[in-house]
């Protein structure tokens, strides 16, 4: 089975951003692969080229094993190396927003390349929190 995330906010052009390939569905996990679509039909009815994001084991009880087989591994044996996500899937979610939108603001963006709509999902992910400097 795969499935796709497809960008669906032009009507006229509704292009694939993630493929996920299931690999293994049981009763109490699934094993996926992720992968970021690169090049695709002009009709966007297939993904002509595709990158490895990261192969995962999903549990029932929402625990995950993140397996992202970095090419600037030193030795072999860390490529067996995974992330544990337990649970609270949220708060990586919000990291990922808190960390955009930080780099954005420390670095600025003369490229224009954080859109109104980016900076509006990390505003709606990061609704009740703020980013606060320590010192």
């Amino acid at each position: 089975m795969k499935y796709w995330l497809k960008n669906i906010t032009d009507d006229s052009y509704k292009y694939p951003i993630f493929e996920v390939e299931i690999k293994m569905l049981d009763e109490y996990f699934c094993d996926f692969i992720i992968y970021k679509a690169t090049s695709w039909a002009s009709d966007c009815s297939d993904i002509y080229e595709k990158k490895f994001i990261a192969e995962v084991h999903w549990k029932w009880d929402f625990c995950t094993h993140w397996w992202f087989y970095g090419e600037d591994y030193y030795e072999s044996a860390e490529k067996d190396s995974y992330y544990h996500i337990c649970s609270d899937h949220s708060d990586y979610i919000r990291m990922f927003a808190f960390i955009r939108k930080l780099m954005y603001s420390i670095l600025g963006d003369p490229q224009n390349w954080y859109s109104d709509k980016d900076k509006e999902l990390d505003e709606l992910v990061l609704k009740g929190f703020e980013i606060v400097e320590v010192k």
